[in-house]
């Protein structure tokens, strides 16, 4: 994992923080206060542990899953992995977070899903394979895989994809003002849907930076020289660009 990026939520304000990475003190995941109940399933109990989050893209039993964040002091985050299928017998202190509201059907009934905070969460297409018999029906009868579309990301969310034309795993960001950084799908942004009122921004490890512009999208970030190797974004609640961002695009 590039420059070790996970699921980050750090607060600082909008000019300055744009020199800033995320803090590795801040807390981060569903185990922070105020976001789940005290007495969760996901609070000072023993939960399966994973190094990063980006191990959870490995994971297709539901439940939750404890990660290390980014920095030197080890400290630990919860998140909650939906199995394929899975998204009804979700705990309901998972079903009342913000972002169940925002979730597209095909999500709920069949994508793998990682639940990173009330407005963190990474799916994809991804599921078991399947037997030769499944395989032979599934064809007989005509079925087709579900086909991502940029009309997987909805209103108000930043949305970035690992394949170009919105295809691949899908992770969505709706917090302001913070750099957030989710797994695989920020090493490997291709295509990107901005659903919000306001700038967005994705940085890549070599410095350079795309600028996403409110309610626009790009199926191909790199015919505008940028792809991949991002680790981090920043959802600003600038309405205009600022000039600090040096945009690659």
């Amino acid at each position: 994992m590039r420059k070790q990026l996970l699921s980050a939520l750090a607060a600082i304000a909008v000019v300055t923080a744009m020199a800033s990475t995320a803090s590795a003190s801040a807390c981060q995941g569903l185990s922070c206060p105020g976001v789940l109940p005290d007495n969760s399933a996901a609070q000072n109990v023993l939960l399966p542990t994973v190094p990063n989050a980006e191990a959870l893209a490995n994971i297709r039993t539901s439940g939750y899953y404890a990660y290390n964040t980014p920095g030197s002091d080890g400290q630990r985050a919860v998140a909650y992995v939906v199995a394929p299928g899975e998204w009804a017998t979700a705990p309901a202190e998972v079903k009342q977070l913000p972002l169940a509201d925002d979730l597209i059907p095909v999500e709920r009934a069949s994508k793998w899903m990682v639940i990173f905070g009330p407005d963190a969460m990474m799916s994809g297409p991804w599921a078991p394979q399947p037997t030769a018999a499944a395989a032979r029906k599934t064809k007989h009868h005509g079925a087709t895989a579900y086909a991502a579309a940029a009309s997987d990301c909805v209103s108000p969310w930043f949305c970035v994809f690992t394949d170009g034309s919105f295809g691949g795993n899908k992770c969505q960001w709706q917090s302001t003002s913070v750099w957030q950084s989710l797994g695989s799908c920020n090493q490997l942004a291709s295509s990107m849907v901005n659903r919000r009122s306001a700038w967005s921004l994705l940085k890549r490890n070599d410095g350079s930076n795309y600028c996403a512009v409110p309610g626009t999208q790009d199926a191909s970030l790199s015919s505008n020289g940028f792809n991949d190797n991002t680790y981090e974004t920043y959802n600003s609640t600038s309405t205009s660009k600022l000039s600090a961002w040096n945009c690659a695009n």
